[in-house]
């Protein structure tokens, strides 16, 4: 809350002098890097963080005002460049006149960053594993597919005899049709946890869309509707405003579980699918097939 207190009040602070240090430089050069930070602004609240972010770095290269280095990193972590945004803050904390709430508000958003960035890793490297997955119990499949129709060939050479003795030559007909029809009843569909995570992991995931979605509508409106100047504006826009980034945040997390739980579905219903595929010819190997076997691949990399 401390970070949006502080945001917001330079975001919505008129322009006036940067800093003490600002009091060196010309009068152009204050002209100009207060332009640039109000041009800024205005981008800042159109949802043009990346525009934003580049305006204030050059107002900030020209005025040093530790604000400015500030309102950029806020404006990059809004932008979802989450490694620019923590080494905007990284460089806040070394800049001359920094407050220490200031310090303490910068660090602050430098562990939560911090989390973040380890979290994207974490989820880029499982999706990789699971890819290197399925393409395991491929290669899996493909290879058992080749000793069994190697052993097809013994099969059909018996079959000459019996039709020059006469016997009845329908049974390995019989037998082929029926092995074939017995594999969908015997585990050919996908798994209730597969559909469990699919379903579920997609609900999740439109649900904390919606409330992400909500937040940012709330947060527009507070942003448009606050008449600043007015008794009681500012703690008002500041109820309204956390109100409508713990929404956001609620939001936030919903999605991404959502959508961790579905791409996790989607991954094992193309592992079921491959077992399915595998076990056509041979339903014997149904007998001896556990929860585990379904995806193989998957095993070695700890997702199963």
């Amino acid at each position: 809350m401390t970070s949006l207190c502080l945001i917001v009040a330079l975001l919505v602070a008129p322009i006036g002098p940067l800093t003490r240090a600002a009091s060196a430089l010309t009068a152009d050069d204050k002209a100009r890097a207060e332009a640039t930070a109000l041009e800024a602004k205005f981008k800042f609240k159109a949802e043009d963080y990346s525009g934003a972010a580049k305006l204030f770095l050059q107002a900030f290269a020209v005025s040093h005002a530790p604000a400015l280095l500030y309102n950029a990193a806020r404006a990059f972590e809004e932008a979802g460049k989450l490694k620019q945004a923590r080494a905007a803050f990284e460089q806040y904390l070394t800049v001359r006149g920094v407050t220490a709430a200031g310090r303490h508000d910068a660090k602050t958003k430098i562990t939560a960053l911090n989390k973040r960035i380890d979290a994207a890793a974490a989820t880029a490297a499982t999706a990789k594993q699971a890819a290197a997955g399925v393409a395991g119990s491929k290669g899996a499949a493909t290879a058992k597919a080749a000793p069994q129709a190697t052993t097809a060939a013994p099969q059909a050479t018996t079959a000459t005899p019996q039709a020059r003795t006469g016997a009845a030559a329908v049974a390995p007909t019989t037998t082929a049709t029926t092995a074939r029809q017995a594999t969908p009843n015997d585990g050919g569909t996908h798994t209730r946890l597969t559909w469990g995570l699919l379903g579920g992991g997609g609900t999740l995931t439109l649900i904390g869309l919606l409330m992400m979605a909500s937040g940012a509508k709330a947060q527009t409106t507070a942003n448009e509707t606050t008449k600043w100047g007015a008794e009681g504006a500012k703690a008002a826009y500041l109820s309204a405003s956390d109100s409508a980034s713990a929404t956001w945040g609620a939001g936030f997390l919903l999605m991404l579980a959502g959508a961790s739980a579905a791409g996790w579905g989607v991954v094992r219903w193309r592992g079921e699918s491959a077992s399915r595929a595998r076990v056509t010819w041979t339903p014997a190997l149904l007998r001896n097939q556990g929860p585990g076997d379904a995806v193989p691949g998957l095993l070695v990399g700890g997702h199963f």
